[in-house]
This record gives C-alpha cells, sequence and structure tokens, in this order.
C-alpha cells in the first residue's frame, strides 16, 4: 500500500519546522511515499498520516494551552472510526474530528460550568447532534462530573478498568 502524508502547517515557526522535519525524515526512509507542504502561512489545522498500511491518522488543533499544538485525533481502520478530543474547549474542529465515528472518546472537566480549556457535558450535549457519532465515551472528569455521570442518558462514562469492544 502507498503511504502518504499531507501536512497542513501553522504559522509557529517551531512547529513549522519541526514536522518539516519529521515528515521529510519519514519520506526519507520510505514511510511515506509522496510529501506535499501547503500553505505555510496558515494556522496549524491538519495533519493527515497514512504511515501504518491501513491506519489513517488525522489530526485537528484544538484550544489548550501546551508547549506544543494541542490536538484531537481521528483514526481509521477496518471500516471504524476512532475520534478522541484531547483536552480542549469547544471547538467546531470537534465536530468533524466526531462525525459519525464509530467511537468518539470526550473530554468532559464539568457537567455546566465553563472552565477555560476543558470541554462541559452542556456545551457537549448541544453538539451531539452535530456529531452524530455512534458511541460517546466521557473521560476526564472532576469529581462534580463523577457525581453526575450516572444522570447521564447520551454518553457513557469511563472509569478505571473500562474497556471498550467495537463490534
Amino acid at each position: 500500500m502507498a503511504h502518504q502524508a499531507a501536512v497542513l502547517l501553522g504559522d509557529d515557526d517551531v512547529a513549522f519546522a519541526q514536522v518539516r522535519v519529521a515528515a521529510q525524515f519519514a519520506a526519507a526512509h520510505g514511510a511515506v511515499s509522496a510529501l506535499e507542504l501547503d500553505d505555510p502561512d496558515a494556522v496549524l489545522v491538519h495533519v493527515l498520516l497514512d504511515f501504518v498500511a491501513g491506519v489513517t491518522a488525522i489530526a485537528y488543533t484544538v484550544d489548550h494551552p501546551s508547549c506544543t499544538p494541542s490536538l484531537a485525533l481521528r483514526i481509521e481502520c477496518d471500516g471504524k472510526v476512532l475520534a478522541y478530543t484531547g483536552d480542549t474547549e469547544w471547538v467546531d474542529a470537534l465536530i468533524e474530528v466526531g462525525h459519525e465515528a464509530d467511537l468518539l472518546v470526550a473530554e468532559c472537566y464539568t457537567y455546566d460550568r465553563k472552565i477555560r480549556f476543558h470541554l462541559d457535558y452542556a456545551t457537549l450535549r448541544k453538539k451531539l447532534p452535530l456529531i452524530g457519532a455512534k458511541r460517546v465515551v466521557l473521560t476526564h472528569m472532576s469529581t462534580d462530573m463523577i457525581a453526575r455521570a450516572a444522570t447521564i442518558e447520551e454518553c457513557e462514562a469511563a472509569c478505571d478498568g473500562f474497556e471498550i469492544i467495537l463490534d
């Protein structure tokens, strides 16, 4: 199977350089057969990697402070889609990340209180029809959110030892 990488890079010179070096290294060592660097002045929004035969991972920037861009992931393999929000407050990219995913694992720190850089259940619940994921599992919950988890019908709450099997 041909491997490819399409990278839409951002205006952060350090992130741009790091991704470019990593992509060029992968291309030079046969991990990718084509390398495309588009619009280096755009905001870092999308990284598509198909390094492993049959697995596609798409990363989207989200809103959470860190030393590197924070990313949500959409991973496709064997006809299944796993989406993961990572730590973030609501950003519209999450609609595309989780769109019709077999499983969306979503950070959900609070029930309805807004805390910068984190999702709350009230916001996520309103967006679930737009996302259309088949199954949603909540993680990274505060004690308040854990206490309310049993009242939530649209999603499952992750807990220690929680296992997920996608049929």
